[in-house]
């Protein structure tokens, strides 16, 4: 309750224990691990892979917290489980987070759509779960390649569920020269618009695609 988001993250720039720590937002040192919203279950990495964390590593467990009421919201403690294995010859999993920052949903519209994504440098030989990320105007979010001047393919394409958050299998790949764009679309019955921003009440579009062999 009153936890519509979490994030685990490393950090490559550690806490000290006599210095306060700010974690409000998400710093350029960090990388994503895990996230999910509410009803998003755990990842299960495929058999043969895993995410390797260094020994010492700074983890962070973020939760977006939000109180709609009038009255104080008590939140107990939280937890996330990182499951570890002494086999070796693991095949790495990587993440691709894509998206756009570029965010404007006009007062009183509907069916506005934004885009962004990039061009990949590297493979995804093995594309295996997406994990969409918006807020509470969003109506659907699709993540999509395409190579050269051929149509895009749909890797994913889900209907926003902001009150049943999804992680969601994929089967697919994709090689370097190829284009992913991530596409969301939004309603805003509000008297005012609606920007990019990271508290619940602004918008994002996210898509995080889980891959392995994990590349640079």
């Amino acid at each position: 309750k009153g936890v519509p988001h979490y994030a685990v993250f490393t950090n490559s720039d550690p806490k000290t224990e006599d210095v306060p720590y700010d974690c409000e937002t998400m710093g350029i040192g960090w990388g994503l691990v895990s996230g999910g919203g509410v009803g998003t279950p755990g990842v299960t990495f495929p058999a043969g892979t895993a995410m390797t964390i260094p020994g010492g590593q700074h983890i962070v467990f973020q939760l977006h917290l939000l109180n709609p009421s009038t009255k104080p919201l008590y939140v107990d403690p939280a937890y996330i489980n990182l499951v570890g294995t002494h086999e070796t010859s693991l095949q790495q999993v990587g993440l691709l987070i894509a998206g756009t920052l570029d965010i404007a949903i006009p007062a009183q519209s509907t069916g506005v759509t934004v885009s962004g994504g990039c061009t990949l440098d590297e493979p995804m030989a093995h594309i295996f779960d997406t994990f969409p990320h918006m807020h509470q105007l969003g109506r659907r979010i699709t993540a999509a390649k395409q190579t050269g001047t051929s149509s895009p393919v749909m890797l994913s394409d889900q209907q926003w569920n902001f009150a049943d958050q999804g992680l969601y299998p994929v089967e697919g790949s994709a090689d370097v020269g190829d284009q992913i764009t991530v596409s969301c679309t939004y309603d805003n019955p509000n008297d005012a618009p609606v920007n990019f921003g990271l508290s619940t009440k602004d918008e994002m579009c996210v898509n995080v695609l889980y891959y392995y062999p994990a590349t640079q």
